[in-house]
């Protein structure tokens, strides 16, 4: 057997058994997975950045929201509470003090 026919035999035997065909699908199926693998990744951040807005950040937002209209409210009050008639012995006023620590900074 020549050389000739060696190689003859081995392209009939690759090409005739579909073994280049199979090779050719295979790397098409496996760019086609790792383009489903990169957005299932997106999808999932995408759904982790939604869960994070929903559960974190609104509520933190809308506590944040709250405090800042009790603190307008109690802002308010005290600033009214310069003009009370009773400031002397003003039960607002000793409780709020009582809230300070030895350096005189209210906690």
């Amino acid at each position: 057997m020549t050389t000739f026919e060696i190689i003859t035999s081995i392209i009939t035997l690759l090409l005739g058994g579909g073994c280049l065909v199979t090779l050719v699908t295979l790397k098409a199926t496996r760019a086609k997975a790792n383009e489903d693998v990169e957005k299932a990744k997106i999808d999932n951040a995408k759904a982790l950045l939604e869960l994070n807005r929903e559960f974190i950040v609104e509520p933190v937002t809308n506590k944040i929201n709250g405090l800042e209209k009790t603190i307008k409210k109690l802002e308010r009050v005290i600033s009214k509470a310069k003009d009370c008639a009773h400031t002397a012995d003003c039960p607002v006023r000793l409780e709020l003090q009582k809230h300070e620590n030895s350096n005189g900074e209210a906690y």
